[in-house]
């Protein structure tokens, strides 16, 4: 009966072993990824949140143009913010 060389069987193991640890890394990398979206899209959610209720409280004692103005820029800026939002949104639904 003929022994395995163990150099040939090592050989022949070391890509299932690589690709096992590969695969490990690869998931980590993924789901760290998904986390600081995850971060992200919260951070996002608490600045629109927090812009709707600065605008809610200047309108209520405010009038002219300057606040007609700060009211627009409060709104652009949130705008920007839904635009980011949902484009990250969009990468985790890619990533998952």
């Amino acid at each position: 009966m003929k022994k395995n060389n163990p150099c040939i069987l090592s050989a022949f193991l070391l890509p299932f072993v690589v690709n096992l640890f590969t695969m490990t890394f690869k998931q980590k990398i993924k789901s760290h990824y998904q986390n600081l979206l995850s971060e992200k899209i919260s951070e996002l959610r608490f600045m629109i949140s927090d812009l709707a209720q600065d605008a809610q409280n200047d309108a209520k004692g405010s009038a002219g143009d300057k606040h007609e103005t700060a009211l627009s820029m409060m709104h652009l800026e949130q705008e920007k913010l839904n635009h980011k939002l949902s484009e990250i949104i969009e990468q985790k639904k890619r990533c998952g």
